[in-house]
């Protein structure tokens, strides 16, 4: 048998398991997918059981690790070196290899060339300006409308 698993913290909500648990018995795949809850201290012991145990195939990660678990992989794809960003994680000839499915059709992200217009929007939706706002002070992602966006050059 296959086994998948999602990780995050907090994870209780997620859909994942139910969702790929369902393909995998309506096609008679000899899978499983479970969620785990990890706190940051467990992302190595959780990384090292992934590579020990043939009959775990690989991960999804969610919120707060997919930077974190950077460090503890063998490669990453070039999507996910370009975005800093891991929220899957396969095999491939032994190694560990870190993806980005969210990113696909990242777009980059140079502050100083939005327009006006597009400012003047993001600010109304105050939840969505916060985000912005912490994501250049941070220098780091933002999903917007299922788009990876990276900030990469601040003005």
């Amino acid at each position: 048998m296959n086994n998948y698993f999602v990780i995050g913290n907090p994870i209780s909500h997620s859909l994942s398991p139910l969702i790929h648990n369902h393909w995998f018995r309506k096609y008679r795949v000899d899978s499983n997918y479970e969620k785990r809850k990890l706190d940051e201290d467990d992302l190595k012991g959780f990384i090292e059981e992934v590579r020990r145990v043939s009959q775990i195939n690989g991960a999804n990660v969610t919120v707060p690790f997919k930077k974190k678990i950077i460090p503890f992989l063998d490669e990453l794809t070039e999507i996910s070196q370009r975005t800093l960003s891991v929220n899957t994680i396969y095999k491939e000839k032994g190694k560990l290899i870190g993806h980005n499915t969210d990113a696909k059709w990242a777009n980059i992200l140079y502050v100083g060339q939005i327009p006006e217009k597009d400012i003047q929007l993001i600010e109304k939706n105050t939840r969505l300006y916060n985000k912005v706002k912490r994501t250049i002070e941070n220098s780091g992602n933002i999903e917007f409308n299922n788009e990876l966006f990276t900030i990469t050059k601040i003005r």
